[in-house]
């Protein structure tokens, strides 16, 4: 990192240092009885750098995922390679997956009961590169990578892994720290906090976007969508959907509700592109006349925010090319040696 001129990087990470086998174990292990523990992955990743051959990608951003379905309804399902460790206990390069937008290639970090998805990093160089969203800019074979982390942040693992630890419990929920998904919204997990973001980039203009919190950038400011597009209002929605679960036991009222029916009324909804928030937004008109709370899981089942989802993602894409942008200017300010 000091010879490819990231010396500053290198003092801000510390100590770097492979998995050994104690730390191999803990990522093995089945999260059953502490699923927390995958929050507590993503901390650990964001806070390490891959070598591929002689390439070094400084990662960002990462979600973590269980492989076992009874804890997280979004296990792996869409790559079209397996990402199970071969070699070792530790999977850790790049397979093609579809995610229905194209075919992309997905960077991972996985043992054989988790996978961690990277959907922000920086490769570095004289001129850095920023891969953003689930796609990575270029692929890297996992025969010749090896990751490497910062030896305080394993350390940190290690100690809340301790079973004498409480601090699991602690960790209060963040919609920063929810995952990219655009199903399953009728299950707890879609919405586990396992995300999380190096922390000089963990702020809402130098991470990726998701559906939960493309509605809180600035409008008119290069990122594509403005408070009233369809794209930020299926956003807010998904988001006040969201605090419900997070915040309120899953109970949604019209006084969550209330901003973003302010801006839903005053638009004129003149295309086909409206269609599914209008469907969601006249249920939920529906289920208010019969009830003045609205448990979000049960109106999941019946109800398609899947479209609604789908309708917030179109707007991802121009409002990470822009963020994409910031983490560039912020890394390059930061990080890259005069």
């Amino acid at each position: 990192m000091k010879q490819a001129g990231f010396s500053k990087l290198y003092k801000a990470t510390g100590l770097l240092k492979q998995p050994d086998d104690d730390l191999l174990d803990m990522l093995n292990i089945e999260f059953h009885e502490r699923p927390q523990l995958l929050a507590g992955i993503a901390d650990l990743l964001v806070n390490g750098i891959i070598r591929y051959k002689k390439v070094l990608i400084k990662i960002l951003t990462v979600e973590s995922y269980s492989r076992h379905a009874s804890l997280d309804i979004h296990n792996e399902s869409q790559v079209l390679e397996s990402t199970y460790p071969i070699q070792g206990r530790l999977f850790c390069g790049t397979v093609p997956a579809a995610d229905g937008r194209g075919l992309k290639q997905k960077l991972i970090i996985a043992s054989k009961t988790m996978n961690a998805l990277c959907t922000s990093s920086v490769t570095l160089g004289s001129k850095p590169q920023v891969s953003i969203g689930p796609g990575h800019a270029s692929k890297v074979d996992p025969r010749d990578s090896n990751l490497f982390l910062a030896s305080t942040a394993v350390d940190k693992f290690k100690d809340m892994f301790a079973t004498d630890n409480d601090r699991l419990r602690v960790r209060a929920p963040s919609m920063s720290q929810l995952r990219q998904v655009t199903t399953a919204f009728h299950h707890p997990s879609t919405f586990n906090c396992w995300r999380s973001t190096f922390e000089p980039f963990h702020d809402i203009l130098h991470m990726p976007a998701t559906i939960f919190t493309l509605c809180d950038l600035p409008s008119f400011s290069g990122y594509g969508s403005n408070s009233t597009s369809v794209a930020m209002l299926s956003s807010q929605l998904l988001a006040v959907c969201a605090q419900a679960h997070l915040y309120h036991n899953n109970r949604l009222t019209e006084a969550q509700l209330e901003t973003f029916m302010m801006l839903y009324d005053s638009v004129i909804k003149d295309s086909k592109s409206w269609v599914p928030l209008q469907a969601v937004v006249d249920q939920l008109n529906k289920n208010f006349e019969k009830s003045s709370q609205i448990n979000i899981l049960k109106f999941a089942f019946v109800t398609s925010l899947s479209a609604v989802a789908d309708a917030a993602g179109d707007g991802l894409s121009v409002a990470n090319a822009k963020l994409a942008t910031n983490i560039l200017l912020r890394f390059s300010d930061q990080f890259l040696d005069d």
